[in-house]
């Protein structure tokens, strides 16, 4: 986040009611994307829809552009929700994980990991 401040490509953007930040959130902004990388509110700014506003804000100065606003999703019910109020749409994401251990070091996690659970 320090990086991109410092490169101008990040936003720090805060809502306040006098000196009393109520919600923050950080947006990289590169291209033709911006990406909401977190954010928090307290719990007066999130009876009041201050981080509603915030988003608000942001997609309001960049609507006249060519940019995406990527939330970047939630598997928590409530923020992904939150994401939909605000026009958020689902995508699919898919990763891919080769584990390159040898056999025995690989069986051994393979057992380790039904442990965890």
């Amino acid at each position: 986040m320090n990086v991109g401040l410092r490169l101008n490509k990040g936003r720090l953007l805060s809502v306040q009611q006098g000196d009393e930040v109520l919600a923050m959130g950080y947006f990289f902004i590169q291209n033709n994307r911006i990406t909401y990388l977190k954010g928090a509110s307290t719990v007066q700014g999130r009876d009041i829809g201050a981080m509603y506003f915030l988003m608000d804000s942001v997609i309001n100065e960049f609507s006249s552009t060519n940019r995406v606003l990527d939330f970047g999703g939630s598997k928590v019910s409530s923020v992904a929700a939150f994401y939909k109020k605000l026009g958020g749409l689902d995508k699919t994401y898919l990763s891919f994980s080769k584990n390159d251990l040898p056999y025995l070091i690989k069986k051994a996690k393979g057992i380790r990991d039904r442990f965890k659970k």
